[in-house]
Parts: C-alpha cells; sequence; structure tokens
C-alpha cells in the first residue's frame, strides 16, 4: 500500500517538473497535478488504516466462502529462553 503512495508522489514530482507555467490557461493544466496529490493522500490513507481492515475484510472473505487469514504461533527466542537452554545443555555435560 504504501508502495502505491510513493509511486503516486514520483508520478506527481515528474508533472512538476514537466510543468509548464507560462501557459495561458493554468487552471486547467494544473488539474493532473492535484489528481495525483489527491491520489498519494488516498492511498496513504487506506495504508495507515490497512491494519485496522484486516478483521472487516476476514469477515467478508468467510461469508464469502473463502479462506481467512492464518497466524503461525512460533515461540519466541528471548534472552531467558536461551539462558535456559544453555543451563540444560550444560546440566546434561555434567
Amino acid at each position: 500500500m504504501g508502495l502505491v503512495a510513493v509511486v503516486t508522489e514520483v508520478m506527481k514530482l515528474i508533472f512538476v517538473k514537466t510543468f509548464r507555467y507560462s501557459t495561458p490557461d493554468v487552471m486547467r493544466t494544473i488539474v493532473p497535478l492535484f489528481f495525483w496529490s489527491r491520489l498519494e493522500e488516498s492511498s496513504l490513507l487506506l495504508s495507515a488504516c490497512a491494519p485496522l481492515l484486516k478483521a472487516p475484510i476476514e469477515g467478508a472473505l468467510h461469508r464469502l466462502g473463502l479462506p481467512a487469514f492464518h497466524n503461525v504461533d512460533r515461540e519466541l527466542d528471548t534472552f531467558n529462553s536461551q539462558r535456559k537452554l544453555h543451563e540444560d545443555s550444560q546440566d546434561r555435560k555434567s
């Protein structure tokens, strides 16, 4: 999602770079710049809200009979768990 915002920003920058300010009807020629600006803002808002939209999207997929997202649970490798593994291996050696 954020990549779409980056692409629209690049398109906007290209348009600004190639924009001719000496045209007689500046308001008409600046409309694409406003379009790219709004598209960038919309894609940024959508990408910021994407994590909050996971539950409604999963509900809609479930109602349509499509598979939902599956979370994989795994044990974390924390400092204490590593130390315990090291202590257990030391106990086995002695």
